[in-house]
């Protein structure tokens, strides 16, 4: 069986497309990025524990800029949106800086103590954030009852002997 010109052509180019390496579309640096941090986001979350909240952003889609989170403190899923604080760094632009330890409170009343990176590519372009969120409403409770039982508001009277014998205390008081 003798094959024509044309046929033979069209054979040819048949293996070709069946043997050609497939190109997958070039992922950008901040996708890559993006990538590496998602494996960590729910490990870390994990580790500090049930009060930590740890969100990835990109920062290219606003209006569902969260692309992994762990953690349940601000009751947000992947997919949400930035809040304000990550609405005004977006505006900053190249200029944003990380912004760390500061304290929000949410909406329902819990304290929340926060630190946002902000995350750059290869260019250094902004295009997203590494926020840690940790409830601290229960340990500022704690604190303010140990401040109270503790008398730390209370104003520090002058020194006082304590002791076994009547007359050192005497003596104290007839020094003073």
């Amino acid at each position: 069986m003798r094959l024509t010109k044309r046929e033979n052509q069209s054979m040819s180019n048949a293996v070709k497309r069946r043997s050609a390496p497939r190109t997958l579309p070039l992922k950008s640096d901040a996708d890559l990025r993006l990538s590496a941090l998602k494996s960590v986001v729910g490990g870390i979350a994990a580790a500090i524990g049930p009060h930590c909240e740890i969100v990835l952003h990109d920062f290219r889609t606003p209006d569902k800029s969260i692309v992994a989170i762990g953690g349940r403190v601000t009751k947000r899923s992947v997919g949400g949106s930035m809040s304000q604080i990550g609405l005004s760094l977006l505006a900053e632009g190249e200029a944003a800086k990380d912004q760390m330890n500061y304290i929000t409170q949410l909406p329902w009343g819990r304290d929340v103590k926060s630190t946002t990176l902000i995350l750059r590519d290869n260019r250094n372009k902004v295009y997203g954030a590494f926020c840690l969120n940790l409830d601290i409403t229960e340990v500022r409770n704690a604190a303010a009852f140990l401040s109270g039982i503790s008398g730390q508001t209370a104003p520090i009277q002058a020194p006082a002997t304590f002791t076994d014998d009547i007359r050192e205390v005497i003596d104290v008081v007839l020094s003073q």
